[in-house]
């Protein structure tokens, strides 16, 4: 979906295949989508920052191993 007038159609599309097939399903709401630029995920090259939800915040992130 591209086009903003058809959100509420996909959303409810989206929540019939949840219902059915028991998947997650992600929302993007850019106008240009990040791709990774590398082989494995710690190659992602973002383009904007990553907002981090951790409970330690990013030094959480770095103690679990999934931030240098």
């Amino acid at each position: 979906m591209t086009d903003p007038v058809n959100i509420l159609a996909a959303l409810h599309k989206a929540r019939t295949l949840v219902r059915q097939y028991s998947v997650p399903v992600e929302v993007i709401l850019e106008k240009m989508t990040n791709i990774a630029k590398g082989i494995g995920i710690n190659a992602i090259n973002e383009c904007e920052d990553i907002v981090c939800l951790h409970p330690a915040g990013r030094e959480g992130l770095i103690a679990a191993g999934l931030l240098e």
